[in-house]
């Protein structure tokens, strides 16, 4: 390491606690307040499984592969299941392989 590349990490490193400067802007309880009731007056946000405004409460998902050069392949799913009268889990999996062999060239 040169000396000046020494001087460069030197006054990087001392001028960062300098730079970390920490501000808060917190809000006042009618600011929280008008931004619930305007949360509350907004449509409800579409999740997956509605079908014109009924939530359906079967299991909806998707699944994927992919192949590639070298042997790659993967397999990959994601699951949307209803939980309860609101609730909703996602279960998502992947399995990849990547079987890169060599090829010696003479």
């Amino acid at each position: 390491m040169t000396n000046a590349s020494r001087l460069l990490l030197l006054a990087a490193l001392l001028s960062a606690p300098a730079l970390a400067t920490e501000e808060v802007h917190r809000l006042s309880p009618a600011e929280i307040a008008a931004i619930q009731e305007r949360a509350a007056q907004r449509a409800p946000v579409a999740q997956p499984g509605d079908e014109l405004g009924v939530r359906s409460r079967a299991v909806h998902g998707e699944v994927g592969m992919a192949i590639g050069t070298h042997g790659y392949r993967s397999i990959f799913g994601t699951a949307y299941v209803p939980l309860g009268q609101d609730g909703m889990a996602v279960i998502s999996i992947e399995n990849s392989e990547f079987n890169d062999r060599r090829i010696r060239r003479r």
